[in-house]
């Protein structure tokens, strides 16, 4: 789980994470903090943020801890709240592990008002939900659980600590996707209230692969469709395997999936059963050669970008393959409209279980399914395809902003980290490397690439993180360079030999270039005959040549690092 606190929102900013750095290096240089509580604890799962009082509450075994945001070094509270012994006993007499199976393992934790958070565990197998009563007081939150509203957390927490999960609490109603069972195998997506003894609950259709297909939920989100409260809903993202693949060859496709708020469940067949549930795909490809598009089937996390429309979010997935063969990662962006046109397009059907899905071409009957409340009118589940053009090559996780202070919480089985946003000093001390590392969080302040804090005067800092354009923000490109140290390489002649440079700068152009033996003048390689990898490297036949590299932005060269081959010797 992650949280991050920011000034900024990253709308502009395209973002491939380089450089990349370690937790372990982080730990060295005293950049990050840890809290991790021995014992029985551990398996940290969710997060919540209170900004305005600045503490994190962090779900972990048999435990809620309160900590503070600014420092997890400093003295937390904690809450025991273990599964209750019958249901420990029952768990272990199951075959699951007492360690890492049957505990309470907090799982959700969501606020319900100013004064109280709604929380659930899985209870050894036996989901529970109460409340935690936190109180008016921001020095001295009261902290305690209220455990005379211990209820049943079926449909609202999933039975297993290592399943996947996701909720939203909106208006006194939480709305879950989540398994209901001891094995897990009847997922679906549940509407249940918290605030009163009423038991009815709206989900969708148990063991019915044209709703739910095994699927694996990344998250959900409370998304207006306009100024009219009866148009609000909530939208689920998720992994499934696609019924539109044969037997033969099992598909995993991404999904999103759509209910009405206001939706009261359908008659007869459909009573307590979603009437509004529609589901598209998420297509997430980058086009080839021959029309042979490579898809990043599986969606692997998913975040929303606020703006200042609220009806209009930005979604950003990030999607891994689900080929053994090629393996790899990408950030797809997807608008509101974009989402919003796939659900309102055409609808998909199959005359039998012998036929494929195809569109339908019918009239759409009136009302238009999905659109009401009170009216289904169509038998088999439907979808449309959402198509992205805006790609990065990426192997990312995403994060989750708000506004305060800036800081990324990480939480892992063992521990969770706070760390730092801002790492200016990594950028150098050159006016255009502050500048071409586009990192909204550092601006050059006329010295050094320092944090960024906003100011009302546009000469207190030089950033550009929309288009890294030094030549508009630096005076003088050529200052604060520092000169680098000169590597000698040896080699065998005519054989293979590995050179590799990074620029400090992601934004910046690799070239490598030639010198003469016995010259100076030097000439750019062009690589018809050589190979240029990832990362500025060289990897051919040498002879008796020198090799320079040289980073350059625009038409503004400068000496980054200069690897040398004098007379290639056997070594």
């Amino acid at each position: 789980s992650i949280c991050v606190l920011s000034e900024f929102y990253l709308q502009f900013c395209n973002c491939s994470f380089f450089p990349l750095f370690f937790f372990s290096e982080m730990r060295s240089r005293n950049s990050s903090a840890v809290f991790w509580h021995g014992g029985s604890s551990g398996g940290y799962q969710t997060l919540l943020l209170d900004e305005d009082r600045g503490w994190l509450l962090v779900g972990g075994r048999d435990h809620v801890y309160m900590l503070q945001a600014e420092s997890l070094t400093q003295p937390m509270r904690k809450i025991h709240w273990p599964a209750g012994k019958e249901h420990t006993e029952r768990c272990r007499h199951a075959g699951k592990n007492l360690s890492t199976d049957c505990a309470n393992f907090v799982r959700l934790l969501q606020p319900f008002n100013k004064t109280h958070v709604y929380v659930c565990g899985t209870g050894a197998y036996h989901p529970q939900c109460t409340y935690i009563y936190l109180g008016h007081s921001v020095e001295e939150p009261a902290f305690t659980l209220l455990t005379h509203t211990v209820e049943s957390g079926r449909g609202k927490c999933p039975f297993s600590p290592h399943e996947s999960f996701t909720a939203q609490l909106t208006d006194g109603e939480l709305y879950a996707g989540t398994s209901v069972d001891f094995m897990g195998n009847n997922a679906a997506i549940f509407r249940t209230s918290v605030h009163t003894s009423s038991q009815h609950y709206i989900r969708t259709e148990a063991y019915h692969d044209y709703w739910l297909n095994e699927p694996d939920f990344v998250g959900s989100y409370f998304i207006p469709d306009t100024h009219s409260l009866d148009d609000d809903k909530v939208y689920f993202f998720f992994k499934e395997t696609a019924v539109e693949s044969n037997q033969q060859d099992k598909r995993v496709y991404s999904r999103v999936a759509r209910v009405c708020k206001n939706d009261i469940g359908g008659k007869r067949s459909l009573i307590n059963r979603w009437s509004t549930f529609l589901k598209a795909r998420l297509v997430c490809s980058v086009p080839g050669p021959g029309g042979m598009d490579t898809h990043f089937d599986e969606l692997e996390d998913i975040f929303l970008l606020e703006t200042k429309d609220p009806q209009n979010p930005v979604i950003y997935g990030v999607f891994s393959t689900s080929s053994s063969v090629f393996r790899g990662s990408a950030v797809c962006v997807y608008s509101m409209a974009s989402i919003r046109a796939a659900f309102n397009g055409p609808f998909a059907h199959k005359e039998g279980p012998d036929y494929r899905w195809v569109e339908y071409k019918e009239k759409i009957p009136y009302p238009r399914p999905g659109t009401v409340s009170v009216h289904r009118a169509i038998k088999h589940r439907i979808y449309s395809t959402i198509t992205s053009d805006n790609v990065i090559s990426a192997d990312v996780l995403v994060n989750y902003i708000s506004n305060l202070i800036i800081l990324l919480f990480v939480s892992s089985d063992g521990e969770v980290a706070q760390l730092p946003l801002q790492r200016c000093e990594l950028y150098g001390k050159a006016c255009a490397d502050c500048c071409l590392a586009r990192d909204p969080y550092c601006a050059w302040n006329g010295s050094t690439c320092s944090s960024y804090f906003p100011s009302n005067k546009r000469r207190a800092r030089r950033q550009d993180v929309r288009y890294g354009d030094p030549w508009s923000q630096c005076q003088d490109l050529g200052e604060g360079f520092e000169d680098v140290e000169l590597k000698t390489v040896y080699a065998v002649e005519s054989n293979s030999t590995f050179l590799e440079c990074t620029p400090r700068s992601p934004q910046a152009a690799a070239k490598w270039v030639m010198q003469q033996s016995h010259t100076q003048t030097t000439r750019e390689v062009r690589f018809n005959k050589f190979t240029m990898l990832k990362q500025a490297t060289w990897d051919e036949p040498l002879a008796n040549i020198t090799l320079g590299y040289r980073n350059t932005h625009g038409s503004s060269v400068y000496s980054m690092l200069m690897l040398i081959l004098l007379h290639p010797a056997l070594v």
